[in-house]
């Protein structure tokens, strides 16, 4: 039977297409989705006034597109198709084989998961088994994703409607087929290239020399959340206060090391090693002049002179100091025992 022989040509493409398309796409180093083919699969209602039932139920349908990439936000596609219809009318059963062009509208490119509005034009010829051949032209819409399985694999499914525009129509009415179709894609050859290795692909990469690593919005460029000018993925600090100055990890500048950023370091010029507060100036426990961190005697009474140690002043080093008068015999040879006035025993 006729219908059967155009659905069977069209199963033979899509099994081809199965088989040639993953080879083909493997034959370049890049990858892109600036020219792609695959097979689809799913089910057509058809127009009860077609099938002269009120309930018709879903036909299986086979089909083939090729497609590719106009601009950031517009692919083209075309593609064929074919399906057979049961009829309880004196036409008997009839098999669809129809041709589409058009365009989809993707809303956010650049996601893996990317979605579309499909429009475009057809034309479709169907064959009866015991009545003249029927051709008419169609419009089709439709919604649908590309979702990215790979750097060349997607997996695609389609909602849309057909409607036949033809002059006179069938028997006075055009008819209207609604169906759901899912399917695959494979890239071809050396296209849509990627030179700073995003994931963005050929002419949706608006930002094409991205630094490796860093992480990119849907149009493959460098998204910055702290705004500090370094990237999202290369920046150590991703949450720097607006305006503080950073280095280049992206951490805020610290000249002195001191542990305190220099956009709130009211001391920037602190010495390595010194202690500081939250607004990282020195901090000095026994007020002797020497900070905490670099004294050697944190708790030295208050107004005692220190050296630059710390520690009190003991020239003869017997350990009683020698201010105020506290040291008697400030000459004392070392290793001598004194008393607490300073004085040998």
């Amino acid at each position: 039977m006729k219908r059967l022989l155009v659905f069977k040509a069209c199963s033979a493409a899509v099994v081809a297409s199965l088989a040639i398309a993953p080879l083909a796409a493997g034959a370049g180093e890049s990858t892109g989705t600036n020219l792609e083919l695959g097979p689809f699969t799913g089910f057509i209602l058809p127009d009860k006034r077609l099938t002269a039932t009120r309930d018709p139920g879903a036909e299986p349908t086979l089909g083939l597109r090729l497609g590719g990439t106009l601009g950031y936000h517009w692919n083209w596609f075309a593609g064929v198709q074919a399906a057979n219809f049961s009829t309880r009318t004196v036409a008997g059963d009839v098999a669809m084989l129809g041709g589409r062009l058009g365009a989809e509208f993707l809303i956010e490119p650049g996601r893996r998961a990317e979605s579309f509005i499909a429009g475009g034009w057809g034309y479709t010829k169907m064959t009866f088994d015991g009545a003249t051949d029927y051709t008419s032209g169609f419009a089709s819409v439709g919604i649908g994703q590309n979702v990215r399985l790979d750097a060349r694999t997607r997996l695609r499914w389609e909602v849309r409607v057909d409607r036949m525009l033809a002059d006179d129509g069938l028997r006075g009415h055009d008819l209207t087929h609604p169906q759901a179709t899912l399917g695959f894609n494979w890239s071809l050859g050396k296209v849509g290239r990627d030179p700073d290795n995003d994931g963005i692909l050929g002419r949706r990469d608006r930002c094409r020399d991205t630094p490796a690593g860093a992480t990119v919005d849907s149009r493959g460029c460098p998204m910055d959340t702290d705004a500090d000018t370094i990237p999202d993925g290369l920046d150590a600090c991703a949450d720097t206060p607006a305006g503080w100055a950073v280095g280049p990890s992206g951490c805020p500048l610290d000249s002195d090391g001191d542990g305190t950023a220099d956009a709130r370091d009211a001391c920037p010029a602190t010495a390595k090693g010194v202690l500081v507060d939250d607004n990282g100036c020195p901090m000095d426990g026994d007020a002797d002049g020497v900070p905490d961190g670099l004294d050697r005697c944190p708790e030295t009474l208050k107004g005692i002179e220190v050296d630059e140690r710390g520690c009190f002043l003991d020239a003869d080093e017997d350990g009683v100091y020698d201010g105020l008068g506290m040291d008697r015999c400030p000459g004392t040879p070392k290793g001598t025992k004194v008393d607490r006035f300073g004085c040998p025993v």
